[in-house]
């Protein structure tokens, strides 16, 4: 998978996640996976941290 289609895979799976409702403790769980699966790539970790800071910021 290349970095691009996964950067944009991550973003819409958040999307879904917020326009299912999910609760925030669902949705870190899904960003700490990510963080975990892509530790070695600092390009997608830069994504990574990007959708923390948007979980961070809902209300």
């Amino acid at each position: 998978m290349s970095t691009m289609n996964a950067s944009s895979d991550l973003s819409n799976i958040m999307q879904d996640c917020k326009r299912r409702k999910c609760s925030k403790d669902q949705i870190q769980e899904f960003i700490d996976r990510a963080r975990a699966y892509w530790s070695g790539n600092t390009g997608m970790l830069v994504v990574v941290e990007s959708l923390q800071l948007e979980l961070e910021g809902m209300a």
